[in-house]
């Protein structure tokens, strides 16, 4: 019994700054995904399942868009500040060219976004609602959450995104008063957004003392190019997750779209532990790139996923229930299919991500997120040739699409030796 108890506390020493950085990420990600939540029974109240279904389709317009703004920084941002911690020169260089490129494709979006209006191709409040929900782009920008993730403070992020989200919740109760203020969530949203940005800045600027002064377009076409396979592989992976919501929006209606969105919120909270290991662990592999430290996270989170999945599963009407009430007891079959995709997706994670991205692998990731967007494609064209289109069918093809991507990531990674112990 000691030699095993001597044993944890020598895991615990070893990954200190792991299991810190875990849980300083568990407290951010919960918060993230509750306070929705929680804003959730009041505003749908509130607002019935039609308009709050305008605010999520406005929202899957945005994050189309986001893909284009993230552009695979996220990834190989954290990747090269990981790399970079002890050179405050190529720090300040990897910050300011990604902030540089992504508030020009920021500024590009807004530009078109007013063409389409001026042109009529779309009307004044869709205009108003779509501008005003890029405050997620802004967000993007302002926040550099891949910065502080490969320098392993997350300790930071956590104050400030708790305050934030802490911020929008009591707004949200006190500002919103009836349904002709649905427009205030995203201005809410918005000077949430400023206010952390702002912070953050601070923060890095003091803390990290990294110099705000303008790249050179040497680096700029660098870390373009090199985030390029990643944000192929955003876009691959948006279109056929994001892509949904705005089927569902566009011909099955808003209400349906409610339904279907209250069904996502839940997975994607039941899969927040599996990104925020993912965010932890992914620095310290891109720069140890061991095959074995990823085998001991699959034997853990791979049956884990799978006990959460089986709980969710049998607890899924008392959810919607608790959540949403009697009006969206119709999600509960498609929580009860999108949760498949729990367990699947702890499987694309640590193989894609944890080993095929971080070992620089990253063309093997982009062919195993296409081939999955083809199917996907095919799905959707076969559901509207034999007229199946509906949300049930829909969310089945996400799952059967999972499947095939982890089983392309799978044999990627089978022909790269993961699995041959050493």
């Amino acid at each position: 019994m000691s030699v095993i108890r001597d044993k944890i506390i020598q895991i615990i020493r070893h990954n200190k700054i792991l299991i810190s950085n875990f849980s300083y990420l568990t407290v951010l990600q919960f918060v993230n995904i509750v306070a929705p939540l929680v804003t959730y029974p009041y505003l749908i109240n509130l607002f019935g399942a039609s308009v709050y279904g305008e605010l999520i389709f406005a929202q899957s317009i945005v994050n189309y868009l986001l893909i284009i703004v993230t552009y695979g920084f996220d990834i190989i941002g954290a990747k090269y500040s990981s790399l970079y911690y002890k050179n405050k020169e190529k720090l300040e260089d990897l910050m300011m060219s990604i902030f540089v490129i992504k508030s020009s494709f920021y500024v590009v979006i807004l530009l078109l976004l007013f063409l389409l209006y001026a042109f009529n191709i779309i009307d004044s409040d869709s205009f108003i609602l779509i501008t005003l929900t890029t405050w997620v782009l802004l967000y993007d920008i302002l926040f550099p959450k891949w910065f502080f993730q490969g320098m392993e403070k997350m300790k930071v992020i956590t104050y400030i995104g708790f305050v934030n989200k802490v911020v929008f919740v009591v707004a949200v109760f006190f500002v919103i008063q009836s349904a002709e203020d649905y427009l205030l969530v995203p201005v809410i949203n918005l000077f949430s957004t400023i206010f952390i940005g702002l912070v953050s800045i601070y923060i890095i600027r003091n803390k990290f003392h990294i110099r705000f002064s303008l790249p050179s377009y040497l680096s700029l076409r660098f870390y373009i190019q090199d985030a390029w396979s990643i944000f192929f592989s955003n876009i691959a992976i948006n279109l056929f997750k994001g892509s949904n919501s705005l089927l569902i929006g566009s011909f099955l209606g808003m209400k349906e779209l409610a339904f279907y969105d209250l069904a996502e919120k839940i997975v994607s909270l039941a899969k927040t532990p599996l990104n925020i290991l993912s965010q932890t662990v992914f620095p310290r592999i891109s720069r140890e790139r061991n095959k074995e430290f990823i085998k001991g996270l699959i034997k853990i989170f791979i049956p884990a996923n799978i006990v959460l999945f089986l709980f969710l599963f049998i607890a899924s009407p008392f959810l919607i229930l608790a959540l949403g009430g009697n009006e969206m007891l119709p999600s509960t079959v498609l929580l009860k299919i999108l949760l498949v995709t729990i367990p699947i997706l702890a499987v694309g994670n640590l193989i894609g991500i944890q080993f095929l991205v971080a070992f620089g692998y990253k063309n093997d990731f982009v062919k195993s997120i296409s081939g999955g967007l083809v199917f996907y494609l095919c799905c959707i064209l076969v559901l509207s040739q034999l007229d199946l289109f509906s949300s049930r069918a829909l969310a089945i093809s996400i799952v059967l699409t999972e499947i095939v991507t982890t089983i392309f990531l799978i044999h990627f990674a089978r022909k790269r030796d993961f699995f041959i112990d050493k």
